[in-house]
């Protein structure tokens, strides 16, 4: 009687799986799929994943030195 239970609880959860996977946007898609291609497993057993960008790093220009010394203008008021 249990196995039955157990069978048709895994029946719903597929089910529900499918549905859900079905309603994703590209977007959506494409972040399941980026995540997939990108993870890596450390010893730590924890994951690491690249972070997903949707429009290419160029395009944040040379902002590196003016991040860098707004960072350190914070750290000086503690």
């Amino acid at each position: 009687m249990q196995t039955d239970s157990l069978h048709d609880m895994m029946e719903r959860f597929w089910t529900i799986e499918e549905m859900n996977n079905q309603i994703l946007t590209e977007e959506e898609r494409a972040c399941e799929k980026h995540f997939e291609l990108n993870k890596i497993k450390l010893e730590t057993d924890r994951y690491e994943v690249k972070l997903p960008l949707s429009d290419s790093p160029d395009i944040l220009g040379d902002s590196y030195h003016t991040a860098r010394a707004k960072f350190l203008a914070l750290q000086q008021d503690y």
